[in-house]
């Protein structure tokens, strides 16, 4: 971990760090007393003693949570439904890099109760019933149902 060949590297990997964090985020703050050094391996040491740290990951943890109990889908005017999929799909992933996976049925359980779409969800219960999908999957067949009811009919 020395050598002309290590500064380079380390000099190289801290401009690439530098390239991709904005001044203003919070990421520099930690950053900013390393900038002389141009180390890349310090830099990433403190990134990682930052943001996964047990009160990191534990917020992270919560702000997952909270976005679940508060999400809802109820049409296209108050809230596309990418959004809502997308959001959805963020707070279980970070659930997942925090080590809290949660199982696919309760995802799709909570998914009956948080979109409004009532008699197109009944039928997807159905099949849910006869074959266990991923909700993955079953955001999608809701994404294309809301593609058509937002069609104007002619």
């Amino acid at each position: 971990m020395d050598g002309p060949a290590f500064k380079i590297d380390a000099r190289t990997v801290h401009q690439i760090i530098l390239r991709n964090v904005h001044e203003d985020s919070d990421a520099y703050v930690y950053l900013k007393p390393l900038l002389r050094r141009q180390d890349g391996s310090l830099d990433i040491q403190a990134l990682r003693g930052r943001y996964q740290s047990e009160a990191s990951v534990q917020a992270i943890i919560n702000n997952a949570k909270s976005v679940l109990c508060n999400l809802r889908y109820k049409n296209e005017r108050s809230f596309s439904f990418e959004r809502f999929s997308a959001k959805l799909q963020k707070a279980h992933d970070d659930l997942e890099e925090a080590g809290r996976q949660v199982h696919n049925g309760d995802i799709v359980d909570a998914l009956w109760q948080s979109i409004e779409l009532q008699a197109y969800l009944a039928s997807l219960k159905v099949d849910y019933q006869r074959r266990n999908r991923d909700y993955k999957l079953i955001l999608q067949d809701i994404a294309a149902e809301v593609a058509v009811k937002r069609q104007p009919r002619t």
